[in-house]
């Protein structure tokens, strides 16, 4: 009787140890479910002080570390106090023009300021926030010495001042210029013997103060350069472009490094302890190494140009402001630094972006280790079997080996992706992720948009290099790429990651032949073309630890023949990195596997890591009207340029 009375009990107790067993081996078998990295954290602002206006130019006293002043379109300079963020601390006034070029004196008791469209320069008192002086100069920028003796005045002219009584200002020396060339930035060098200037027209030039001579002239490839800056040992000299920024060696004035297209460049300053330098972006600034050029981290809070950076006097923290007219003070100690994401350049980065409206799939973390170790093995067999032995990416890895794969949960419903869903995903993995440091292959989870369109031909993956046109010629790949693909499980194949993944790599699409080659749409594309693969050989994901200094290329192309059905496109290219290779990407055709016009690969070219070459390639002349030629140089580094055909002329012109 009694055993009859407990049997309920002991079916009970069983379904419940079934139950936790069944919980317990669930979650052991689905890493998904307890595993996800959580993304990186990112710099956030100290604070923000509302200027109100349109912020060209930004500086701490260096003196006092929680004083900040900015210059702004409203003719004024606001000078802000840590303590209080609702309301500037002094606001000068006295210039009838937007200000552009603000300095302190080393003791800071005196500042001094320039405008757009005056010609005159004030002298302001930090202790009774008024102004001692004003004097006429044709000047858009000034800087002080550092030893607090003189001023310097750039614009029509550049003069040096006598400023030890600011109330009674001698004019020293007129420097020689040419008046019709504008004079954009000056700044001394902290042990008062150089002075550096840029114009408008690109061209540097540095003076020696004590002589009065000219010891350097460079011409750059740049309209205007738009801001120079002395490192506080004296040691570099930077000087700052539209989307390139030169470190120079003091005194030998020998090039140091350059970075081309990853930063807008209105504004650069050097950390105090030399360790790096920030240069104004589009929507913040970056960090830099100084040693090496390599980014450190991205600062950046807003969709707006960023025109000024600057260090405190400790170098805890860096003051940025722009068009969005709120000056940010963010804190970039090396404490904080060491917080954020460091992960290394070049590498391969997972990311699970699912629908806020779905569950998690379950074993989607232990599938993406799997497909992504497929897609390793795949491409080190291939360069293998094209002579350049067992080379292939490295992805992101947690503390156990597997593949590290980030979590981001959509903003918003599903509903919200159906239009610009790739454009709408990117903008929120920018949010926690960097496309110009690392490829991230971001697996697309939502019943939305053209991941997982319904009765029409799907997208089940994209994928390019993060580019950009950083000058009127030639388009520059960044040091990352983005792959999106389908998370649907009858898309989600290591081939189709392998595909994508090439696309970031700076593959084109290759239809040539029957092979079922990897960057087409065959079936069974187990293959990586010779072109790829030599390609890949000197690819910056293939090979680690690769310069982030770069020289420029150049891309020049002579009219074209005409008379012939064979067109022969010839380009004179150069670059003093040395030149790898040099691919000719054209239109695809209605013949090609593709659902929408798009560019393929017809023909590529060794150059065996030559400076200059001359590289010719035969096109069908009927079946081009645009073409592209892509280089990369023996640092990996990838630059293109786009022409197109006037059906009228034999001329290429360039594409807008």
């Amino acid at each position: 009787m009694r055993s009859k009375k407990l049997l309920p009990f002991y079916v009970l107790s069983t379904l419940l140890i079934a139950g936790f067993v069944g919980v317990y081996v669930f979650l052991k078998m689905d890493p998904s479910n307890q595993r996800f990295a959580e993304p990186p954290e990112k710099l956030t602002p100290i604070v923000e002080f509302n200027h109100e206006a349109l912020i060209y130019d930004v500086a701490f006293s260096p003196v006092d570390a929680s004083l900040v002043a900015g210059a702004d379109a409203d003719n004024t300079i606001k000078l802000w106090n840590l303590s209080n963020t609702e309301t500037p601390q002094v606001i000068f006034r006295g210039h009838v023009s937007p200000v552009k070029s603000i300095a302190f004196s080393p003791n800071g008791k005196l500042l001094a300021s320039a405008g757009f469209f005056e010609s005159r320069v004030i002298l302001w008192d930090m202790l009774s926030a008024t102004k001692i002086n004003s004097f006429e100069a044709p000047a858009i920028a000034v800087a002080i010495s550092w030893d607090g003796y003189y001023l310097a005045t750039a614009g029509r002219h550049l003069k040096l001042w006598d400023i030890r009584n600011p109330e009674e200002i001698t004019e020293v020396q007129t420097l020689p210029h040419d008046k019709s060339v504008l004079l954009w930035t000056v700044d001394f060098s902290p042990d008062g013997k150089w002075l550096a200037c840029g114009d408008e027209n690109g061209r540097l030039k540095v003076w020696d103060i004590q002589h009065r001579e000219l010891v350097r002239s460079v011409k750059t490839d740049s309209d205007k350069i738009m801001s120079v800056r002395f490192s506080a040992d004296s040691r570099f000299l930077a000087s700052s472009r539209f989307y390139t920024h030169t470190l120079w060696r003091v005194p030998e004035w020998q090039l140091h490094g350059q970075i081309l297209g990853e930063a807008l460049g209105l504004d650069v300053d050097f950390s105090p302890d030399r360790k790096m330098y920030a240069t104004s972006d589009l929507n913040g600034a970056i960090l830099r190494s100084l040693a090496s050029g390599e980014r450190i981290a991205s600062v950046g809070r807003t969709t707006d140009v960023t025109w000024s950076v600057a260090f405190s006097p400790d170098g805890n923290m860096l003051a940025t402001g722009g068009e969005d007219e709120i000056l940010r003070l963010w804190d970039v100690s090396a404490q904080q630094l060491a917080r954020i994401d460091t992960t290394q350049h070049d590498v391969v980065r997972l990311i699970y972006f699912l629908s806020k409206e779905r569950p998690l799939q379950r074993g989607i973390a232990t599938k993406l280790d799997r497909l992504i170790r497929q897609a390793q093995r795949f491409y080190a067999t291939q360069m293998d079997s094209h002579g350049f032995g067992r080379k292939t990416f490295t992805f992101e890895a947690d503390a156990r080996g597997k593949a590290k794969v980030f979590l981001v949960i959509a903003k918003h419903p599903d509903e919200y992706y159906d239009e610009d869903t790739s454009i709408k995903v990117r903008t929120e993995i920018s949010e926690h992720f960097n496309f110009s440091k690392n490829v991230l292959l971001v697996v697309v989870d939502i019943e939305s948009g053209v991941f997982a369109k319904k009765g029409r031909r799907r997208t089940i993956g994209q994928g390019n290099v993060s580019g950009f046109k950083y000058s009127q010629k030639l388009g520059r790949s960044l040091h990352g790429g983005r792959a999106l693909v389908s998370a649907a499980s009858r898309d989600l194949e290591w081939d189709t990651i392998a595909h994508e993944l090439g696309h970031a790599f700076g593959l084109q699409h290759d239809f040539r032949g029957r092979d079922p080659r990897i960057m087409s749409y065959a079936s069974g594309r187990y293959e990586l073309s010779k072109c790829a693969a030599e390609w890949l050989d000197k690819s910056r994901f293939f090979n680690p630890n690769q310069p982030f200094f770069d020289k420029p290329a150049t891309i020049e192309m002579p009219s074209l023949p005409g008379g012939s059905d064979i067109t022969s496109f010839q380009f004179e290219v150069a670059d003093e990195d040395g030149l790898h290779q040099a691919q000719l990407i054209v239109p695809t055709t209605p013949q090609d596997p593709v659902t929408k016009a798009g560019f393929k690969l017809h023909d590529c070219q060794s150059l065996n890591g030559v400076k200059n070459a001359t590289v010719a390639f035969e096109v069908p002349k009927t079946s081009v009207k645009e073409i592209e030629l892509w280089l990369m140089d023996l640092h990996g580094n990838i630059v293109w340029r786009e022409f197109d055909f006037n059906e009228d002329s034999a001329q290429p012109s360039e594409k807008p």
